[in-house]
């Protein structure tokens, strides 16, 4: 007998085309800052108004250093979410479902009786008196596991499948 198929509690939809754009983004920024540290540590007071004369090369490294670390740290902090963020959740059984990972190729299954915790977030950002930003969200802590994963409110629950009550 084959297996069934699992039925899908949850997909992030259109929020899953973003989050990659943003990392798309964050890996030509590191690109970008690389680029201008290389034309710091090669050009930085070759200016006339700088005298014409390189700067002493530890001023040149921090200066380069500091320009490139911008850029690699933004390019880190995404592929670190990317292994945090929930792209789909699966119910393989009443117990047990699958969390698909927006990080290629990750799924983690999690049964009820693991000791989930979740948080419930508003992810709301309050500028000049009113929201500006609503972007809701919640935390999934598995024992573990350093950091939490993270489910976008702003997908889609499937409606003809009960949430389990430990996702609520």
């Amino acid at each position: 007998m084959a297996p069934q198929p699992a039925t899908w509690l949850f997909d992030a939809g259109e929020q899953r085309p973003k989050v990659l754009g943003v990392m798309l983004f964050s890996g030509l920024c590191a690109l970008g800052s690389s680029w201008a540290a290389w034309g710091i540590w090669h050009n930085m007071g070759l200016s006339a108004a700088d005298g014409n004369q390189l700067r002493p090369w530890p001023e040149r490294l921090a200066m380069a250093a500091l320009v490139a670390g911008l850029g690699w740290t933004f390019l880190v902090a995404m592929l670190v979410y990317l292994r945090c963020y929930v792209s789909r959740i699966f119910a393989v059984d009443s117990e047990t479902i699958e969390l698909r990972l927006l990080w290629p190729g990750r799924a983690v299954q999690v049964a009820a009786r693991d000791g989930a915790q979740t948080q419930a977030h508003a992810g709301q950002y309050h500028a000049r008196m009113t929201v500006s930003v609503s972007a809701p969200w919640m935390a999934l802590r598995l024992p573990g596991r350093r950091l939490p994963l993270i489910i976008d409110e702003q997908g889609s629950w499937n409606p003809a499948v009960p949430r389990p009550r430990w996702l609520q």
